[in-house]
C-alpha cells in the first residue's frame, strides 16, 4: 500500500473528483495538456494466489511529443486529486517507443523486467538467505528494503538469474517480490491490513462466494518433491525452489493455513495507492465484509482514472472449462510461435498481412489459437476490418471497427481455428481500410499462435 495522507484518500474516494497526472520521462515532464492516456498493469499473482512470484509491472502511455526517448530512460508517473499531493505509480524504464507526427507511444517496465542476468555468488557457505538476497541486489544495482530472513543455506544456488534468486528467497519468507512505487524491492506478505474498499467506489462487483484458503505447499526442489499440509492441487501453493527444505515447507504451510480470502473481479474508481499484493477488505452496502487479496490491479487514465481489480482464487469445484483445459494440457503438446512486423504498414483499401503462420499438424482435428496486438494511428473517419484466412480460404468471422482518428490506440484481435486437417496448414490475418487510412509502425504489431 502506497503511503498517502488521509486527505488524499478522501479526495480519491469522493464522487465527482478532480484528477490530474504527470509523467516524468527522460528528463521531460508531461502534464495533462500533453498526456493522451496511460495504462498501468500492477500484478503479483498472474494465474492464482501463490507465493514466490516476481512479476514485472508494465506502464504504457501516449502523449503529444516530438522528441526522442531512449531505451532504458527512466519514467515516473504520478496521480493527484488536488494538484498538490502526488501519489507515485512506480519507477519504470523505456522498453519500446514509437514517435510519429508529433505523437509518442511508450511501453515501459519496472526493474524486475531487466533482472534476467545470471547470479554469480560471491559468498562462502554456510550463509543465510538475507546475505544471498543482498548479494544478488548489489550485483543488479537495485535497492532492497527487505532483510530476506536469516535462514541458513548450505548450498549456494548456481545457474539461476537474479530474478530467480529473488523469487526463491521471497517464497521462503512466505511472500512474493515486487518493486514498490519508489523503485525499491519489497516482499508482499499475507497479513491482512485494516484498509477497506467500499462499494460506493465500485462500478461492478463479481465475487466468488467460496472462501479460498491455502491448505498446503507442493514444492519442486530441483527434482526433489517436498510437500507439507494438504497436497490437493486446488488448495495448495505450488512452486519451484531448489533452496527449499522440508522444515521451511512445514513453516510455510502453517503460516498459509491461517490466510483466508474471497475471489473477486471489481470494476472501480482508480484508487492509486492500492497495489498488487495488498490484502484489503471489501465492504458492501448491506454491511457485509469480505477479505480479498489484490492479485492484479489495472489502472486506466484518459482524463478520468478507473481500475479493474482481480482477487484470484481457485474454487475446490472444477468447472467444466477447467476440466477440459486440464485434459487438453495432458493430451496435447502445445506449440507456441510468435511474430512481429519488421517494417511499417500503411493500411489502405488493399488488405495488408498482420500475421501469417505456416505449420504442420501430425493429425486431423487440431486447433490453432491466434492473438494479434498492435498499436495503430488512424486518420479521422477511418473504418477498418480484420480478415482471417485458413489455408487461403477466407473465414466467416470479420471484425470491423472505427478507431479514434489522430490518436494512437492499442488494438487486440483473437481467433480460434478449429478442426484443422492433417499436414501443412496456413493461418493468415489481414487488415484493410474500408474508408480512410491508418499506419502501424515497425515493431508495433505482435502476434502469438498456439497450436493445440
Amino acid at each position: 500500500m502506497t503511503k498517502v495522507s488521509d486527505n488524499f484518500r478522501a479526495l480519491a474516494e469522493a464522487n465527482g473528483r478532480y484528477v490530474c497526472c504527470k509523467i516524468i520521462a527522460g528528463g521531460e515532464t508531461f502534464l495533462d495538456d500533453r498526456i493522451i492516456d496511460f495504462d498501468f498493469d500492477d500484478v503479483i499473482h498472474p494465474d492464482r494466489f501463490t507465493i514466490g512470484t516476481a512479476c514485472p509491472n508494465k506502464f504504457c502511455f501516449s502523449a503529444v511529443y516530438g522528441g526522442q526517448l531512449e531505451v532504458r530512460d527512466e519514467v515516473r508517473p504520478y496521480v493527484s486529486f488536488d494538484g498538490i499531493e502526488w501519489c507515485p505509480l512506480g519507477v519504470f524504464y523505456v522498453a519500446r517507443r514509437y514517435v510519429r507526427g508529433g505523437y509518442a507511444s511508450i511501453i515501459c517496465y519496472d526493474k524486475m523486467y531487466y533482472l534476467d542476468t545470471e547470479y554469480t555468488p560471491t559468498l562462502r557457505i554456510p550463509t543465510t538467505t538475507d546475505a544471498i538476497l543482498h548479494d544478488a541486489c548489489a550485483q543488479a544495482g537495485i535497492s532492497c528494503s527487505e532483510n530476506g530472513g536469516s535462514i541458513e543455506i548450505r548450498r549456494l544456488p548456481r545457474g539461476f538469474t537474479i530474478r530467480d534468486i529473488i523469487s526463491f528467497i521471497s517464497s521462503m519468507n512466505c511472500a512474493s517480490a515486487k518493486f514498490d512505487r519508489n523503485g525499491a524491492l519489497v516482499f508482499k506478505k499475507t497479513q491482512q491490513t485494516a484498509v477497506y474498499l467500499r462499494e460506493k467506489n465500485c462500478i461492478s462487483i463479481s465475487r466468488n462466494m467460496t472462501t479460498s484458503f491455502i491448505a498446503g505447499v507442493i514444492i519442486d526442489a530441483d527434482g526433489t518433491a517436498i510437500e507439507s499440509g494438504s497436497s490437493a492441487a486446488e488448495s495448495a501453493a505450488e512452486m519451484y525452489n531448489p533452496m527449499m527444505t522440508q522444515e521451511i515447507a512445514d513453516m510455510l504451510a502453517r503460516q498459509l493455513s491461517t490466510f483466508r480470502f474471497y475471489g473477486a473481479l471489481i470494476k472501480m474508481q482508480g484508487l492509486p495507492y492500492l497495489e498488487a499484493g495488498d490484502n484489503i477488505t471489501l465492504e458492501e452496502k448491506d454491511g457485509g465484509t469480505y477479505p480479498i487479496t489484490i492479485s492484479e490491479i489495472e489502472y486506466h487514465y484518459d482524463g478520468g482514472l478507473t481500475a479493474t481489480l482481480h482477487s484470484r482464487n481457485t474454487s475446490p469445484e472444477k468447472s467444466e472449462l477447467q476440466a477440459a483445459l486440464e485434459e487438453l494440457s495432458f493430451s496435447t503438446d502445445i506449440v507456441r510461435m510468435q511474430q512481429s512486423n519488421s517494417y511499417a504498414l500503411t493500411i489502405t483499401t488493399v488488405a495488408r498481412t498482420l500475421a501469417e503462420y505456416e505449420f504442420t499438424t501430425d493429425k486431423r482435428g487440431k486447433s490453432a489459437m491466434i492473438d494479434v496486438n498492435y498499436t495503430l494511428l488512424a486518420n479521422e473517419g477511418t473504418e477498418l476490418k480484420i480478415l482471417v484466412y485458413i489455408n487461403d480460404v477466407q473465414q466467416e468471422r470479420t471484425a470491423a471497427y472505427t478507431p479514434v482518428g489522430g490518436r494512437l490506440g492499442l488494438e487486440h484481435f483473437h481467433y480460434l481455428a478449429d478442426k484443422l486437417p492433417k499436414g501443412n496448414n496456413r493461418v493468415t490475418v489481414k487488415i484493410q481500410a474500408t474508408t480512410g487510412a491508418a499506419q502501424i509502425a515497425a515493431g508495433q504489431s505482435y502476434s502469438t499462435l498456439l497450436l493445440l
